[in-house]
């Protein structure tokens, strides 16, 4: 649960900015940069389909779909890591 609450501030842009166990130092690195990819990946979606036209946005929205939901899973698996560390 606290992962799941850092992953959506991170989400928020505050992800870098959160404190975090020294224990799991490296996997919220690596959901913060996660989530900085999955930003990344959204805003150059957008700056497709905005100098695109509406032709081209189907195959940028799928494409994106299919970025998010991996990226996506990545975040997932990173919170379980997570939320496992600080159980054990």
């Amino acid at each position: 649960v606290m992962a799941e609450k850092r992953g959506n501030s991170v989400a928020a842009g505050h992800g870098a900015h959160l404190s975090h166990p020294e224990d799991v130092a490296d996997l919220h690195q690596k959901m913060v940069t996660d989530l900085n990819t999955l930003s990344d990946e959204a805003t150059n979606a957008a700056n497709e389909v905005a100098s695109g036209g509406a032709a081209g946005a189907v195959g940028v929205v799928a494409q994106f779909v299919v970025e998010a939901n991996r990226i996506g899973g990545e975040i997932d698996s990173t919170i379980n890591e997570i939320n496992s560390e600080l159980q054990s």
